[in-house]
């Protein structure tokens, strides 16, 4: 015992010392172990399902079992050396393969809490599965017809016979054509898509072998009857062929080479991140998420926050967005709109008219039951005759809404209103309160208002309008910040008509 106790403090001061002569991996390092750990992984699992075929078309021509052998869920989603290799080479994959290392690229990606997008090497696992299926249902019996057949003992030799070939030259394929892709990828950072050179049959000996095999148990035989192809073997080797390097493609991933395979929702042929295509991901508009080409994305759907359709504004564009007034997609200058500013507008002797729109979208905030809108303009420039609620004030407004029944609309000064907290007594400011019920305020034009001149012109930008107070059609009220960042009010201006 007065042995072990020094022995034990040894070991675990070696155990807890730090590791200073340890060097960290570098990223080639780790490309290449996540590269091997994959291709390992998922090789073996195409083995392992062309061999659970393989060994039931055995099973079904000995007369041990009914089951349809084209399938590797059989029997549901009991456990099957297969199945049980699905989470080990998942395990294997995630435990080699850092979200950021280079050997993820050749992978379909998925996209990441944090909108960063990946290769995905797990994403392969289910379409082994699918492409071995599909070998099967097209050189082995699936039909009612070809399982019955199989049950006679000359037909039962040759469908296992075409399953045994299938998986020999299918295997020594798909083992060829990685081969000669890791040749190729030796010591490199970047990985990617099988090469063409390397999609090729395997050794001339595996095909003879397999021949043979075919020939010896299907003597006689036509394809048809068993429920494959036609003509024997060569059609059943053929096959077999373009499965090995299908599978081979898949371990070594396809993406980037230009092709929409299964799991890609696009495929460029190109590793740019900045284009609408990444990592085999279509870069989606609307999510929130700047990605591939998009210049922005704020997650919604409005053309006037400076972002429409993932591009930020830029005046001359044709549409009207962020801070701009008006944007008449030329650059014709005093057209009315220059430089995505409204030219100034005569007053006439009874001033100008300002026409408020008030847009937002019902369907994607709510649909808006009662607000207050203020209207704020330049004392300096502009006036509306007249305090708090009167004549003077409500004669130079007009209801544009197009609402009637139901409707509540004033308009008062809410500079002097008394209900106004701190009013600063300063006329130059209108507010106009609404409601109605049923039914809600529709978009659009909103009021248009006469203002009195204090000079020869007056401009847009002398003038701002504001929704507050937003009700929904149950009360509720929404919160002045949604409210600011999903409507918008604007102003047009024009010379009103000489009285």
């Amino acid at each position: 015992m007065r042995f072990l106790i020094p022995i034990l403090l040894v070991c675990g001061l070696f155990a807890a010392a730090p590791a200073h002569g340890v060097r960290t991996k570098s990223p080639v390092a780790i490309a290449r172990s996540c590269r091997t750990g994959v291709a390992h992984a998922l090789q073996s699992l195409a083995r392992l399902g062309l061999r659970e075929l393989d060994r039931c078309e055995r099973k079904k021509a000995a007369g041990r079992t009914a089951l349809d052998c084209t399938s590797l869920k059989p029997g549901g989603d009991k456990a099957t050396p297969y199945r049980l290799w699905e989470h080990r080479a998942a395990a294997i994959i995630d435990a080699r393969c850092p979200l950021d290392t280079t050997a993820r690229a050749p992978f379909p990606g998925k996209r990441l809490p944090s909108g960063t997008v990946v290769g995905d090497p797990l994403s392969a696992i289910p379409t082994i599965g699918a492409t071995i299926e599909a070998s099967g249902r097209g050189v082995q019996p699936s039909s009612a017809a070809g399982i019955v057949a199989a049950r006679e003992s000359t037909v039962g030799r040759c469908t296992a016979a075409l399953a045994s070939a299938r998986t020999l030259v299918a295997s020594a394929t798909m083992k060829s054509a990685l081969h000669c892709q890791r040749d190729r990828e030796r010591g490199a950072l970047v990985v990617g898509s099988l090469a063409p050179d390397c999609q090729k049959p395997p050794a001339d000996d595996v095909i003879r072998t397999a021949a043979g095999h075919i020939a010896e148990a299907c003597d006689g035989v036509a394809g048809l009857r068993v429920g494959s192809c036609d003509s024997l073997p060569r059609c059943a080797l053929d096959a077999a062929v373009e499965t090995g390097v299908e599978l081979a493609r898949i371990v070594a991933g396809r993406c980037g080479d230009g092709v929409v395979d299964g799991g890609e929702e696009c495929d460029d042929g190109n590793d740019d991140p900045t284009d609408s295509c990444n990592q085999c991901v279509a870069t989606v508009c609307g999510n929130g998420i700047v990605e591939g080409d998009e210049e922005c994305d704020d997650g919604n759907p409005l053309d006037f926050d400076g972002c429409t359709d993932c591009k930020l504004a830029v005046c001359g564009d044709g549409v009207r967005e962020g801070s701009e007034e008006c944007d008449d997609g030329n650059d014709v200058g005093l057209d009315g709109c220059t430089g995505c500013r409204y030219d100034p507008v005569a007053c006439s002797t009874a001033g100008v008219l300002a026409t408020v729109t008030f847009d937002y979208d019902p369907d994607q905030f709510v649909q808006i039951a009662g607000m207050r809108l203020r209207l704020q303009y330049d004392a300096t420039a502009l006036s509306v005759p007249g305090k708090l609620v009167g004549p003077s004030i409500n004669q130079r407004v007009k209801n544009l809404t197009g609402l009637g029944t139901g409707l509540s609309f004033s308009v008062a000064d809410r500079d002097f209103l008394p209900s106004e907290d701190a009013p600063d007594g300063v006329d130059d400011t209108l507010q106009t309160i609404i409601a109605v019920s049923p039914g809600f305020i529709p978009p659009g034009p909103f009021e248009q208002i006469r203002f009195d001149c204090l000079g020869t012109e007056a401009r847009v930008s002398q003038l701002t309008c504001s929704a507050a107070t937003v009700t929904d059609p149950f009360l509720n009220k929404v919160p002045e910040a949604t409210t600011a960042a999903q409507t918008r009010c604007s102003i047009a201006l024009e010379t009103a008509p000489e009285q």
